[in-house]
């Protein structure tokens, strides 16, 4: 059976995702770490990286401080991710 294309929302989440886990990379730094930067519990952190919808716009903009995200990603991250 052919494999169905990916809808729209799946493809965010993994931009979404995506995107979070190469800035935690380049930083050099591990979920538990951004965790405690960012006051998100680590539990609720994986969890919500696996469903990057569930995130709220104010975790996302301690997690881009945490991970010193420039300008210039935030705005991309905003035009493909959501």
């Amino acid at each position: 059976m052919p494999r169905l294309a990916i809808s729209e929302d799946k493809m965010q989440d993994r931009i979404i995702r995506a995107s979070i886990k190469s800035a935690q990379e380049i930083q050099g730094m591990n979920i538990p770490k951004l965790s405690k930067l960012t006051g998100i519990p680590t539990s609720t952190l994986y969890w919500k990286l696996q469903n990057p919808a569930a995130f709220n716009i104010g975790e996302l903009r301690t997690i881009f401080k945490a991970l010193r995200y420039r300008d210039e990603e935030k705005e991309r991250f905003a035009r493909k991710g959501i």
